[in-house]
């Protein structure tokens, strides 16, 4: 009995751990009551649940290896991703400047709004081709050709009309001269330009594309001003005087060709004068206002165009009719120099200028004796004035500092000719511009060239061409006594040819340093705007220059900051 006690004892146990494991997890969780079995029982039992579990241990076992070894058949591992290194410090800046932080983008660019500082545009209306070969033939039998040859003419214009951009800058700025004519160091380029090119000028450089490419062209609907191409130099030549006028065929009557162009004018200033609240309509003039007054400028038509037309010329002094224009434009004389394409020519005239030698004291270049007894009537002429110069002039012809170049009317006047007389000019202090057959001369503009301090004897003789006031460089330029008081030396005219008086020469010699230092310094500083620049064919060139000055006129006008308030000389 005592041999069985521990066993009983530990079956006992086993038996009571069976029971706890069978029914732990039930749905009453907890130990299910039930009869205590034997102690042979309990062993038996013990025994079979032992096996058992021990059976399923394995199998499971053996389920997992198996599926684990097919899982790394499937799947193989992948390798582990190293953990990456921390980014190095960054560098420490220099300590002597810190990096400035970049600029800001640009604001987008706004439509530019239309003021002085905003280009005119401009479009060209043509005049009817048939009244325009018309004018064609006469001028050219006026001014001496045959009919057979002005009938060539015509044909060519209407076969090869001028399109190519050379074709139309050699119509307008003439042929080059020779180079040896002038010394090497000249600053400008010599061209065969007549003094008479103003429309040329005007037409050719408005004709072309502005300096800044617009989205698209003007139209006659969209542009700011309408320029008419209405050829007053052939016009005044056809319709003003004529001296072959007996060689003119029947169909080229000179006053049904007068009456035809000024219909003409009429006609669109009418339609078109009130397109814009502004004078939108501009005519140039190639001549004086006197080659005129029978035609454009007649009374009936220079009434119509008084608040409609800008008109732009070389001179506004009628002789014959009232002043009635209240939008008139002055320009200068066209002269044979030009200043080239490049962005320093200004800069090297300027130069040039500066150190040119005056060893003359006065020049002096023209004719004391009317070109016709007409021209010679004019209210504005100057021919008794010339007389007397000349006449004081000649005792000191062999003065070493007085140059003079004394002409009979209508002689010609070689190229080497003329490049002696600017020679001259260059090289003096005064040069004289006495009115001839009118009040203005184109050596004024010449004087002002090369640095020769120009002499008038009427005041406010220029005072018309640039009435408008402008600044170059920030200083204003025209105006009433500009020229008498900035730019030229005034001897009174009445008073130099009173008998007794003292002669020019005494009078010029007298002038101190710095009134002859100042003019010639105003001078240089307006020395590009009074000449017509050369351009090419990309737009270089012209900046500043006497046209860029019209057309900032023409923007004042345009943005009425010019409302000129009607100083015209009506009833006069």
């Amino acid at each position: 009995m005592a041999d069985s006690s521990p066993s009983t004892a530990s079956g006992d146990k086993f038996a009571v751990e069976v029971e706890l494991d069978s029914f732990q997890g039930g749905s009453g969780g907890g130990v299910r009551s039930r009869k205590r079995p034997s102690i042979s029982q309990s062993v038996h039992h013990g025994v079979r649940v032992r096996r058992s579990n021990g059976v399923i241990v394995l199998a499971l076992a053996a389920v997992l290896v198996c599926a684990h070894i097919i899982i790394r058949l499937v799947y193989p591992a992948q390798p582990q991703p190293q953990p990456q290194s921390a980014p190095p410090p960054p560098a420490k800046p220099e300590q002597h400047k810190a990096a400035a932080p970049p600029p800001p983008p640009p604001p987008p660019a706004l439509p530019e709004p239309k003021s002085a500082t905003t280009r005119p545009t401009f479009f060209t209306v043509e005049l009817p081709s048939d009244l325009r070969v018309e004018l064609e033939q006469c001028a050219a039998i006026c001014s001496g050709a045959s009919p057979l040859d002005a009938q060539r003419i015509a044909d060519q214009s209407i076969l090869n009309p001028i399109h190519s951009f050379t074709q139309r800058r050699d119509h307008a700025y003439g042929q080059p001269l020779q180079k040896n004519l002038y010394p090497a160091d000249w600053p400008y380029l010599a061209y065969s330009t007549s003094q008479f090119a103003l429309f040329s000028l005007l037409h050719f450089r408005l004709s072309l594309p502005p300096p800044t490419p617009l989205p698209t062209p003007p139209t006659q609907a969209t542009a700011d001003f309408l320029f008419l191409n209405l050829d007053t130099y052939l016009l005044a030549h056809c319709c003003a005087s004529c001296p072959a006028s007996a060689s003119l065929p029947p169909s080229l009557d000179r006053h049904v060709i007068r009456r035809a162009v000024t219909s003409f004018l009429q006609a669109f200033v009418t339609a078109h004068g009130t397109r814009r609240d502004y004078p939108s309509l501009v005519l140039s003039l190639a001549l004086i206002d006197h080659d005129y007054e029978g035609n454009v400028l007649r009374e009936d038509t220079e009434k119509k165009l008084r608040d409609k037309v800008i008109v732009t010329g070389i001179e506004r002094a009628p002789w014959e009719s009232v002043d009635r224009l209240k939008w008139f434009e002055g320009a200068p004389y066209p002269s044979a120099f030009h200043l080239g394409t490049g962005p320093d020519q200004l800069a090297k005239a300027r130069t040039w200028l500066d150190t040119r030698k005056r060893q003359y004291l006065l020049s002096f270049a023209g004719k004391d004796e009317p070109l016709t007894p007409k021209s010679g009537k004019g209210p504005h002429n100057g021919f008794a004035l010339r007389h007397h110069l000349t006449t004081s002039l000649r005792p000191h012809a062999s003065s070493p500092s007085i140059h003079l170049h004394l002409f009979a009317p209508g002689s010609s006047h070689s190229p080497s000719t003329i490049a002696s007389i600017h020679a001259s000019m260059a090289s003096s202090t005064f040069c004289l511009q006495p009115a001839g057959d009118s009040p203005t001369r184109k050596g004024f503009w010449e004087s002002i060239l090369l640095g020769c301090i120009p002499v008038v004897f009427r005041r406010a003789t220029y005072d018309k061409v640039w009435k408008t006031p402008f600044e170059i460089e920030g200083v204003q330029v025209g105006g009433d006594g500009y020229w008498d008081a900035r730019v030229a030396w005034v001897v009174d005219e009445d008073d130099l040819m009173q008998d007794g008086g003292e002669d020019v020469v005494q009078r010029l010699r007298s002038v101190g340093d710095d009134d002859v230092r100042s003019r010639q310094e105003e001078m240089r500083r307006i020395v590009g705007a009074v000449q017509f620049g050369m351009v090419g064919e990309d737009g270089e060139g012209g900046t500043g220059d006497a046209v860029e000055v019209f057309v900032s006129r023409l923007a004042r006008i345009r943005d009425r900051e010019d409302d000129n308030d009607g100083d015209e000389e009506e009833g006069a």
